[in-house]
């Protein structure tokens, strides 16, 4: 490989920099700060590129340089090539993006998509930088705009980049520096990214931080690739979770249940006990009415119509369920009591009866259940999430926990339901022989909440949203 001074002879039009062992010792030393090997090296020619290049700038240029945050530039650099910086001078902002390249061959000059049609990342100008970091040497060897991008590149799908030969390449910066006094921004338009809902975020975070040393994103519609890493804060929770190696599970669309999409491991409560004969202390059992029965029945129909105490008419509801058999005027009554009552227990008790009674009816919602192991113990437990409509694009939610392993919960079990950050917004512990605990909660459509359960250290999470989005 020629020397420094080499170059300069040969290529007398291009910029030429020498690079320091500081300048590679201080790249170099932040690898740690990426995921995988590919990303590691990436970002070493980025920030080794940004700080040679700023340093010349700062030297020989009289410009406000700004330059994004290294947090900002870390989470980019961990999947993709390039790094931004804005030349400010009186009114004039002129938008730059350093492309470094090991690459000897300059047949071509090669830039990232996202660098090209994400309309908050488009420059002015993209640099063609080789970089040598063994010879210590670094090469501008000529720079592309946008418009030519756009209007001359070829796209390249399988890389998802456009790309110019290199013949098309403008030599001399000197060129650039009077384009951008005299037309500052060669820009084209680009087609305005989508907004995402909160399934498909969560969907693609999930996907992208397992998939660490492969090209994830390009099985992703660019369109949805581009809104999340234009996004700062989704970009910072894709590096997080990429740099910590996080297993995240996709969360479970509750809005599917009502179209009976159901992820696997989740069942009725029929298929359920039918799996289960004997071997569980639990059930929700029923029985046929005997004539005193129905003396009863009559008696917490009238009451669920017309007394006034909520205690009363939510212990009405259940009776109900336990042996009322699948009648008209019972259904009526149980309707009556969930659309009147503003108290979410006394509604929770209709809802579970009109459920026991007849699972198909349209106001008894959609439940599931799933057998989940607490990790590092031998218990088993049963989780049930149960999910009705309530109008104005709300949804009535029930969270329950049955031991499946055991008679009784363990003591101090707990039951936690978090909010869209993960902060805890409800609990509940189970007492000595508890076989159940049960939070009731609302949330709104679009929304994501988790699900958290265990005791001691011992604790496993569920996220789940509500969206119809797909």
């Amino acid at each position: 490989m020629s020397t420094l001074e080499e170059l300069i002879a040969i290529y007398p039009q291009q910029l030429l920099l020498e690079l320091s062992a500081k300048d590679i010792d201080k790249a170099w030393s932040a690898k740690h700060q990426f995921s995988n090997n590919i990303s590691q090296w990436n970002a070493y020619l980025n920030r080794l590129s940004l700080q040679v290049i700023i340093r010349w700038l700062e030297t020989e240029r009289d410009f406000q340089i700004v330059v994004n945050s290294d947090e900002n530039l870390t989470s980019i650099w961990e999947v993709v090539n390039g790094t931004p910086i804005t030349l400010n001078q009186g009114n004039n902002q002129t938008k730059l993006v350093i492309i470094p390249s090991e690459t000897i061959d300059t047949d071509e000059f090669r830039v990232s998509q996202e660098w090209v049609d994400i309309p908050e990342w488009v420059a002015d100008y993209y640099l063609a930088v080789q970089i040598n970091p063994d010879d210590s040497w670094l090469r501008i060897w000529g720079y592309a705009t946008h418009q030519q991008l756009k209007n001359q590149g070829i796209y390249d799908e399988s890389d998802r980049s456009y790309y110019i030969h290199g013949e098309n390449v403008i030599e001399s910066l000197n060129v650039m520096w009077v384009a951008q006094e005299l037309c500052p921004h060669e820009t084209v338009k680009v087609e305005p990214l989508p907004i995402l809902s909160a399934t498909q975020i969560e969907i693609l975070l999930a996907k992208l931080s397992q998939e660490i040393e492969d090209f994830p994103h390009l099985d992703i519609p660019f369109s949805q690739w581009g809104a999340l890493l234009v996004n700062e804060d989704l970009r910072q929770q894709l590096y997080q979770r990429r740099l910590a190696g996080e297993i995240v599970e996709t969360p479970i669309n509750l809005s599917k249940w009502f179209d009976d999409i159901v992820e696997i491991g989740w069942q009725t409560i029929d298929e359920f006990l039918a799996q289960r004969v004997g071997k569980l202390n639990w059930a929700f059992s029923r029985w046929k009415p005997t004539t005193d029965d129905w003396q009863s029945i009559n008696n917490s129909i009238d009451l669920i119509y017309h007394s006034s105490n909520e205690e009363q008419r939510k212990i009405e509801a259940y009776k109900l369920g336990e042996k009322a058999p699948n009648y008209p005027k019972v259904i009526n009554a149980l309707v009556y009591l969930l659309q009147d009552t503003k108290n979410i227990e006394t509604r929770w008790a209709a809802i579970d009866s009109l459920w026991m009674i007849d699972k198909n009816h349209p106001l008894a919602g959609k439940r599931q259940i799933k057998s989940l192991e607490i990790s590092g113990t031998n218990h088993l437990v049963a989780l049930i999430v149960a999910i009705l409509p309530k109008g104005e694009n709300k949804f009535s939610l029930l969270v329950r926990v049955h031991p499946e392993s055991s008679r009784y919960l363990p003591t101090n079990f707990k039951l936690i339901i978090l909010d869209d950050i993960d902060n805890t917004f409800l609990e509940a512990k189970s007492n000595e022989d508890d076989n159940c605990i049960q939070l009731k909660f609302s949330v709104r459509h679009g929304e994501k909440f988790g699900v958290r359960l265990g005791f001691e250290e011992n604790l496993i999470t569920k996220s789940f949203l509500i969206d119809s989005a797909t």
